[in-house]
C-alpha cells in the first residue's frame, strides 16, 4: 500500500518536470527561431551591400572604362577608343559584343564610301587606271558583303546572352573569316593602285586605311575574346577574391562570412532540440 502511494505521488512531479523541460525547450526553439530570422535578415542586408558594390565596379555600368578595357587588348587602344566611343550611339548597358559590333559597323561604313569612288574617279584616267578601278569597285562590293553578313550573324543572336556571343567559338571562327576575306580584297586593291601611275583620289586612300584599320582592331578582338569576357563576366572566385583583397569591404565580407556560419550551427542546434 505504501509503494502505490509512493507511486501515486510521483507521478504528479514527473508531469511537472516533464511539462516544465517542454516549456523551456518551446521557449528556447522560439529563441532560435527569432535570433534565425535575425541573422538570415543580416545575411541578406550584407549580400545587398556587397551585390551593390560588385554592380558599381562592373564594365556593363561603367562604359568609358568598359571601352577602354576591350581597346587595351588591341594594337592601337586609342584609336579603338575613338572609333568605338564616337560610333556608339547607346553607351548604357555596353558589353563586348556591343564595342565589336561597333567597330564593325564602323569599317562597314568606310567600305560603303569606297564603294561608289571608283565610278568617280575613272573619267580622264590611262586605261590600266581605270581597270584597276573597276577591279576595285568589285572588290570593295565583295569585301562589304562579307562585313554585311558578319553584322547579319551577330543581329541574330540579340537576346539575354547577346553580350556573351563573342563565346561561341563557330560564330566567332565565322567572323574571322568574313573580316579576313574583306580585309584581304581591300589590302588587294590598295597595292593595284600603288602600281598605278596615275594620281588617285585622296579619299580613296584615306577610305582603305581607315578600313583596314578598323578591321585589325576587330580581328584582335576576336582574337583575345576569352579574356576580354573574362572582364565583363569574371568567374564567382575571382569577384570573392577581388571583395576578400579590397581593404573597404573587410568588414561587410567578415560580418557575412561569421553569419553564416552562425546560421549553421543554428540550424543543426535548431534540429537536434526538434528530433529530441
Amino acid at each position: 500500500m505504501e509503494d502505490s502511494f509512493s507511486k501515486t505521488s510521483k507521478q504528479p512531479i514527473l508531469q511537472t518536470q516533464s511539462s516544465s523541460r517542454n516549456r523551456a525547450k518551446l521557449q528556447l526553439t522560439f529563441s532560435l527561431l527569432i535570433f534565425f530570422s535575425l541573422i538570415i535578415a543580416s545575411i541578406i542586408c550584407v549580400f545587398n551591400v556587397l551585390k551593390h558594390h560588385a554592380q558599381s565596379q562592373s564594365l556593363s555600368h561603367n562604359p568609358e572604362n568598359a571601352i577602354h578595357s576591350v581597346c587595351s587588348f588591341t594594337s592601337d587602344p586609342y584609336f579603338c577608343y575613338d572609333v568605338v566611343y564616337v560610333s556608339s550611339s547607346t553607351p548604357d548597358g555596353i558589353n563586348p559584343t556591343r564595342i565589336f559590333s561597333t567597330s564593325l559597323l564602323s569599317s562597314l561604313g568606310y567600305l560603303s564610301e569606297l564603294v561608289d569612288l571608283p565610278k568617280s574617279m575613272i573619267s580622264g584616267l590611262d586605261p590600266e587606271t581605270r581597270f584597276v578601278l573597276r577591279e576595285c569597285e568589285f572588290m570593295f562590293v565583295f569585301a562589304q558583303s562579307q562585313l554585311n553578313e558578319s553584322v547579319a550573324r551577330l543581329h541574330m543572336g540579340e537576346n539575354s546572352e547577346y553580350g556573351k556571343m563573342l563565346g561561341v567559338d563557330k560564330l566567332v571562327w565565322d567572323l574571322q573569316s568574313f573580316i579576313s576575306e574583306a580585309q584581304g580584297q581591300v589590302k588587294r586593291c590598295t597595292k593595284w593602285l600603288e602600281s598605278t601611275k596615275s594620281p588617285m583620289d585622296p579619299r580613296i586612300e584615306v577610305n582603305t586605311e581607315m578600313a583596314e584599320r578598323v578591321m585589325t582592331i576587330c580581328q584582335e578582338m576576336l582574337a583575345n575574346r576569352k579574356d576580354i569576357l573574362d572582364l565583363f563576366y569574371p568567374r564567382i572566385s575571382s569577384v570573392v577574391g577581388s571583395l576578400v583583397l579590397n581593404s573597404e569591404y573587410d568588414f561587410s565580407v567578415f560580418l557575412f562570412c561569421s553569419q553564416y556560419l552562425v546560421l549553421v550551427f543554428l540550424c543543426c542546434l535548431l534540429f537536434r532540440l526538434i528530433l529530441r
